[in-house]
């Protein structure tokens, strides 16, 4: 949830579509639910990342931070810390007021470091066992922490944080390196679903790189394809209707109940393949599943 903040075409890589947030009022704040159990809940490991271009290095101002202390990233009299369970575990000088710095985090159970610009700047030994649990409200916030409701504090982020990155697990010296120097999502991140939350931040139960809401079908992988026919497996057993989880001349023969049209199916009916069971059914080109597509991808499936 945006509170006050603005998207703004000033970004460290000059990708299509690419803009930062822009924080310039000092309630402004990004907010992030982090409920019971999720993988924002508790940490074993913990690495956080953020490009930001601070007005001021000279005060306080919060980058990230959990309710209530588990882990924050801040500036404050022109140094960075990060904070783990309620402490500071690492200070590091910074003074870098008005240029982009890629800043990165990183706890693995024993040793948190601090990474500026993709260089390691500081380390601390320090067993903490899991970070969290997020507790009061389980949010994080973006450029501010829990004052962001109320005037006066003065502890907002002033100026511009792009690509921040919460990861449940300890990024290598590598991993952090690439991520200082690439822009996490090659231009506009894609939101299959148009709800305004990238698609890598959505849930994906199956594990198909798909988000939930954008299934083919719940519980498949779309990319799978079993027997090579160019089909995602999820599309051929869309087409299974009588649940055998085999596309058969059964189901080929059910396919005129649920065409808009059945008269209009062709007859005789053509040898069963896999691919016009598809034709007919899963790739419906105009929502309707009618002849039209059969007739349209028979074509290309088959030549003239």
């Amino acid at each position: 949830m945006f509170s006050g903040v603005s998207w703004i075409n000033q970004a460290p890589f000059a990708e299509p579509a690419n803009y930062s947030l822009h924080f310039d009022h000092e309630l402004d704040a990004v907010i992030i639910p982090a409920p019971t159990g999720s993988p924002l809940d508790v940490f074993d490991k913990l690495t956080l990342e953020a490009h930001i271009q601070p007005q001021d290095t000279s005060s306080l101002h919060f980058i990230l931070w959990a309710d209530d202390g588990p882990f924050s990233l801040l500036i404050r009299n022109d140094a960075i810390e990060f904070g783990l369970n309620h402490q500071t575990v690492i200070v590091h000088p910074f003074r870098a007021a008005g240029i982009w710095t890629h800043v990165a985090a990183v706890y693995d159970g024993t040793v948190a470091r601090l990474y500026l610009n993709g260089v390691e700047v500081a380390s601390n030994t320090i067993v903490l066992g899991p970070i969290g649990p997020v507790e009061s409200r389980n949010i994080i916030r973006i450029g501010n922490d829990e004052t962001a409701e109320f005037p006066g504090f003065d502890r907002d982020f002033g100026g511009f944080i792009d690509q921040v990155r919460i990861v449940s697990g300890a990024l290598t010296p590598a991993e952090i390196l690439y991520d200082a120097t690439h822009t996490l999502i090659s231009g506009a991140s894609s939101d299959c679903n148009g709800n305004e939350i990238p698609d890598d931040c959505e849930s994906d139960g199956d594990g198909d790189g798909t988000p939930d809401d954008c299934d083919v079908c719940e519980g498949l992988d779309d990319g799978a394809d079993a027997d090579g026919d160019m089909i995602p497996d999820a599309c051929d057993r869309c087409g299974d209707f009588d649940g055998d989880q085999l596309i058969t001349n059964a189901d080929f023969a059910q396919l005129p109940e649920y065409m808009s049209d059945p008269t209009t199916f062709p007859t005789p009916q053509l040898p069963l393949t896999t691919q016009r069971c598809q034709a007919a059914f899963d790739c419906d080109l105009d929502g309707d599943v009618d002849l039209s597509d059969y007739q349209t991808l028979q074509v290309t499936l088959d030549g003239p």
